[in-house]
């Protein structure tokens, strides 16, 4: 209950920087811009799940964008994201990373986006647990295994509070779902939510 409390409370006030967002009249044509903040996910991999009774999953996602006209963005960003699951002395830890790139499109609506996405990643798992043999003995087995690197695709939906504003730097508020094989015919499906800081 604490971890979700300080999380509640950092996701709060990373938000609240908007109200301190400066004006910046060249903002709304600018070409180059950039995007960083938090991550959490529902991960679904296609290999193996959590026996833990304890689980946090938090990362990092971001973006340069180019915009090409007013409703069109190419994008080059990276996701980061960390899943932590103990039980005592046992852990199973995840950590997965992509590159990716694609295009964001304003349909219109203030600054509701959606954006296709090629990316490329990999996931690192970190094993630590107790093995149990039928004499009743025990060992402690520790793995660290790497994913081959995969080629999968992200689609995500965004509304984007800088878009079309004055201001220097406001949040986005967005979900996405990406999609990544990991050989031996497994995928894994992260769904996402994240909030950046638009700049």
């Amino acid at each position: 209950m604490k971890k979700n409390f300080a999380f509640f409370a950092f996701m709060l006030i990373f938000s609240s920087f908007s109200v301190f967002a400066e004006k910046n009249l060249g903002s709304k044509n600018k070409i180059i811009g950039f995007d960083v903040g938090l991550v959490t996910c529902i991960p679904v991999y296609g290999d193996s799940s959590s026996p833990y009774k304890n689980r946090v999953i938090i990362g990092s996602d971001g973006d340069i964008s180019l915009k090409v006209g007013a409703p069109l963005k190419i994008l080059f960003g990276y996701d980061l994201i960390g899943d932590i699951n103990w039980d005592k002395n046992e852990h199973s830890n995840h950590l997965d990373y992509a590159f990716w790139t694609g295009i964001k499109v304003y349909p219109g609506f203030g600054g509701l986006n959606g954006s296709l996405a090629y990316a490329l990643g990999a996931r690192t798992d970190f094993i630590d647990e107790e093995i149990f043999y039928e004499d009743g003995s025990s060992r402690k087995r520790s793995v660290v295994e790497t994913s081959a690197w995969g080629n999968g695709f992200k689609i995500g939906v965004e509304y984007d509070f800088l878009y079309n504003s004055d201001k220097k730097t406001l949040p986005a508020l967005g979900f996405f779902y990406r999609l990544m094989p990991r050989g031996n015919k497994n995928y894994d499906n992260i769904f996402a939510f994240y909030i950046n800081m638009v700049f």
